[in-house]
This record gives structure tokens, C-alpha cells and sequence, in this order.
């Protein structure tokens, strides 16, 4: 027959579901009139989370003046994080006909922006939960009146 190797089986899984795992607990037999314990140890583990929901802004910039060729244009970031220390985006130039890049957050108390050098800047939130961010941009291309592409490359990291 074969109940011996299936019983068998059955047993090592129920072994393997009786055993110990993440929670383990702790009991004592009384003797009658006597005084019984028993205490449980928990662990719950939280995964980190830092996730940009939401990257909007238009697809192309257009020269709002066009004796300087300046471009403007918004972008609005929505994102989500429990760390602690909450999150950082570094924002950087990907097109090299783009120059005199500067960039504002519409409202300081939703993050804070510090300028990374030529070519970025670090954009940085402490808040846990949801946050929008609004951001303009100006970005100055040397004769160029036609359309650009959006230049900005946003990359999320955890601090």
C-alpha cells in the first residue's frame, strides 16, 4: 500500500507547521492551586517604502520668450514613503541644448531643493506618508524656439 509514504508526508508537514516560526510562545503547567503563565513574543516587519506615484509634466517645453529662447514649464510629484528619514529625487538635465536650468518648489514646506552643481539638483521630503510637489522650471536652450522635449531626469532614492 502506499498510506505509508503519504502519512509520512503528512507528518513532516504538520511537524513543519507545529514548529516555531516568527512567533513563538512560552507556556508552564500549574499544579492545582498554583499560579500558570505564559507570555507571546510578536514581530511585525513593516517593508520600506519609497515610490514615486506620480511624475507630471508636459511633454514638451515651448520658449515663452522668444528673444531669450526661455522655456517654462511645470512638473507636479507625487510620492509615497514610511522611512523615517523620509526621501530624496535627484533631478538632472538629459539633453546637453539645454542650459541655465533653474527650478523652484511652488510651496517650501512641501520639500526642500538644493542646488547638486551644473547639471542638478537634489530634491529632498521628511513628510511619511503621500506628498505632492509642485516644481517650475526654466531652462534656457541658445536659439532654440522650437519645442523640447522634457529634459529633466527624476531619480528617486532613500536616505
Amino acid at each position: 500500500m502506499n498510506c505509508v509514504p503519504a502519512l509520512s508526508a503528512l507528518l513532516l508537514v504538520a511537524a513543519g507547521l507545529l514548529s516555531a516560526g516568527p512567533v513563538q510562545a512560552d507556556t508552564a503547567r500549574a499544579e492545582p492551586g498554583g499560579k500558570a503563565s505564559a507570555h507571546l513574543n510578536f514581530r511585525i516587519l513593516v517593508p520600506a517604502v519609497a515610490q514615486l506615484e506620480s511624475n507630471q509634466h508636459p511633454l514638451q517645453t515651448v520658449a515663452d520668450d522668444l528673444d531669450r529662447g526661455m522655456h517654462r514649464a511645470e512638473q507636479r510629484l507625487v510620492v509615497f514613503s514610511n522611512l523615517r528619514r523620509g526621501l530624496c529625487m535627484q533631478l538632472r538635465l538629459a539633453l546637453p541644448q539645454v542650459s541655465g536650468w533653474q527650478v523652484q518648489v511652488a510651496d517650501p514646506a512641501s520639500a526642500s531643493l538644493t542646488p547638486l552643481g551644473g547639471d542638478g539638483y537634489r530634491l529632498c521630503t521628511q513628510r511619511i506618508g503621500r506628498t505632492a510637489i509642485a516644481l517650475v522650471h526654466r531652462f534656457e536652450a541658445h536659439g532654440q524656439t522650437q519645442p523640447l522635449p522634457w529634459p529633466v531626469q527624476t531619480d528617486l532614492h532613500a536616505i
